[in-house]
């Protein structure tokens, strides 16, 4: 097989990061936080870094991850990962936190900014506390898709892989699906 590398976002930094820093200067206040990206690992703690901060202050906090590529980056900074849901996505780690117990807990969520709100939103409805902060944005890599679209429109493609929604998004976009 032939492999075609077409990136369809870049992931940048938040235009601002006073929530990100407003989270971090009451870190202890939080029983957990929850990493659903590599993405966001790296610019959390990146963030964490530019404010003279250190792992430290997560000492108290359970940290949680979804998916095992999100758990190795943390425990490549020397995080214990203390839960990861069976399936890699927000409902099941909603389930995995239920069984613990939700209600009157303080969380912490830095992800992206465009996300599925399901994990907040159904922490907020088994009486949790949660604060979404943005620690990464995506926006059009700018590719362009003349090239794709030709190998897609002459059966030059067999198969596309998706990282992510917003991947998708992007792409739709670039080949001019509304």
């Amino acid at each position: 097989a032939e492999l075609l590398v077409f990136p369809t976002i870049t992931i940048i930094p938040p235009r601002d990061w006073g929530e990100v820093d407003a989270a971090l200067e009451k870190i202890s206040y939080y029983d957990a936080v929850i990493f659903t990206s590599v993405n966001g690992v790296r610019f959390f703690f990146q963030r964490m870094h530019e404010k003279g901060m250190d792992i430290s202050c997560l000492a108290d906090a359970s940290v949680c991850a979804i998916g095992p590529g999100t758990a190795a980056r943390l425990q490549e900074r020397g995080i214990r990962v203390d839960l990861i849901p069976d399936l890699f996505q927000a409902e099941s780690l909603v389930e995995a936190l239920a069984r613990a117990g939700i209600a009157g807990k303080r969380y912490l969520l830095p992800r992206a900014a465009e996300a599925r709100d399901v994990l907040p939103e159904e922490i907020v409805r088994q009486g949790g506390r949660i604060d979404v902060v943005a620690v990464y944005r995506t926006e059009s890599a700018g590719s362009d898709g003349e090239k794709l679209k030709h190998l897609l429109q002459h059966k030059g493609i067999g198969v596309i892989s998706f990282t992510s929604s917003s991947t998708v998004r992007s792409f739709m976009e670039m080949m001019c699906f509304p």
